[in-house]
């Protein structure tokens, strides 16, 4: 080999000689400019890669329609002819015997048929708007789309809560009640209604699985609503009572996980990360306690680690700290207890780095990257 050849060889393998002053800004300038091009030709190769796999799908589920289209057709449309004649069987049934021991249970029958009856026509109603919409042309508004019907149902179960106040499916009433009062998409939609029919629940029903569901949807209409400019936070922290009843009901609750998310969340609109980050380390491991028992974590799951990572970072912003400082102080506390370091810690951390990356933070992201290596040098 030449000499110069040798030469060459060691510049190229040599490590970079990096400048003991600071950076010259037009480099930085430079580097920040090629990073933001990546990251956007990364979210257009995402988006390509989307629409040639969302493309193959829907060419195999023409397939299967293709291949099965009549046979469903027909399916459908004997359930319809059956949904009808029971319809009208339970209407007559009702016109001629208006009090007697099976009324109240017809007519919760009969609201759930219409209920059904409801979401088929919806549907119906609501393909035919959007063929609609897609012809129209260009710059046209297009009109004002369908919505559910649900007053049939709703004045059966009015009936029902009103005139039977014994019967055994009451509390499925009252719900049911609600959920049609609270849907957005119907032209029923009654916000402040579905609220009343709920604190109804809760006192009639306590500590009942239509408990749960009623202080559910009372937090999340208190979440949802702007406090008063005296108190801004006044409904977030009304919703943290209702969240909390479902809570404390515990694993018996079929909405304990989302209950313990919305805990989290809501204390960190209060800017209390101690509370929020607490919340979401109990959900993460609930998650996992259920990933490793059932097969299948929490539905809240992504949730929990993107509110962890975007906390890390908020919290980094509010000190002057390092974002890769905030997680492995957090991190290293949680492993401290007894069940020490937690299995999800490096998907947190992965997505801090994520966050930072799409917040143009670059050098944060690289030390949090680093920080990955260090610690989970094996993790694939």
């Amino acid at each position: 080999m030449s000499i110069s050849s040798r030469i060459l060889l060691l510049a190229l393998l040599a490590p970079p000689v990096w400048a003991a002053d600071k950076a010259d800004p037009k480099e930085v300038a430079a580097y920040r400019d090629a990073s933001a091009r990546f990251l956007q030709r990364t979210d257009e190769f995402r988006a390509d890669v989307r629409a040639i796999v969302d493309q193959t799908e829907a060419e195999e589920r023409q397939k299967i329609t293709d291949s099965y289209g009549a046979v469903l057709t027909q399916l459908q449309d004997q359930d319809t002819a059956l949904r009808r004649v029971a319809i009208a069987r339970l209407e007559a049934f009702l016109q001629k015997y208006k009090s007697v021991p099976d009324t109240p249970e017809m007519m919760y029958r009969l609201a759930d048929l219409y209920l059904e009856d409801s979401e088929i026509s919806f549907i119906a109603e609501n393909n035919a708007y959007q063929q609609l919409v897609a012809q129209l042309p260009d710059g046209q508004e297009p009109p004002e789309g369908p919505a559910k019907d649900y007053s049939r149902s709703i004045a059966l179960y009015h009936q029902i809560i009103e005139g039977y106040p014994d019967y055994a499916l009451l509390p499925n009433a009252y719900s049911n009640l609600s959920w049609c009062l609270g849907a957005p998409n119907a032209a029923q939609f009654d916000p402040v209604a579905a609220h009343d029919v709920n604190l109804e629940i809760i006192q009639r029903f306590p500590n009942t699985a239509f408990s749960d569901d009623a202080n559910m949807r009372l937090g999340e209409f208190y979440f949802d609503q702007p406090g008063p400019r005296e108190n801004p936070t006044q409904n977030v922290q009304v919703a943290i009572g209702y969240y909390t009843k479902v809570y404390q009901r515990g694993t018996s609750s079929r909405f304990y996980d989302k209950a313990i998310y919305k805990l989290g969340w809501s204390n960190y609109k209060l800017s209390n990360y101690t509370n929020a980050l607490k919340y979401m380390v109990e959900l993460m491991d609930y998650s996992q306690t259920m990933l490793e028992t059932t097969g299948q974590p929490s539905d809240m799951r992504p949730e929990a680690v993107t509110y962890l990572a975007i906390s890390y970072a908020d919290i980094a912003d509010r000190t002057g700290r390092k974002p890769v400082a905030v997680a492995m102080d957090h991190l290293d506390s949680v492993a401290k207890d007894s069940k020490g370091e937690r299995k999800w810690g490096h998907e947190i951390v992965e997505r801090l780095a994520d966050t930072l990356l799409r917040q143009a933070k670059f050098d944060q992201a690289v030390e949090v990257l680093r920080y990955m290596q260090e610690r989970w040098p094996l993790d694939p």
